[in-house]
């Protein structure tokens, strides 16, 4: 899975995560929408909304060269 960010300067961010290497507490998990009519269930519309609505808020307005 990879995400990227985008700063208000043009600077682009990407992270990944690898899913399945490793059965830990902190392993990414896949997100599907599991609706069959969109891409077989493998659509990930629930993945988007939170991405946008719950994560990219408590982004907006961080330093970016801090950890």
């Amino acid at each position: 899975m990879r995400a990227f960010v985008e700063l208000d300067s043009g600077v682009v961010g990407v992270a990944s995560v690898r899913i399945g290497a490793s059965t830990g507490e902190n392993e990414a998990v896949k997100l599907r929408d599991r609706d069959p009519k969109r891409y077989g269930g493998k659509g990930v519309l629930k993945a988007a909304t939170l991405m946008n609505e719950s994560i990219a808020p408590k982004l907006v307005g961080q330093d970016a060269t801090q950890n």
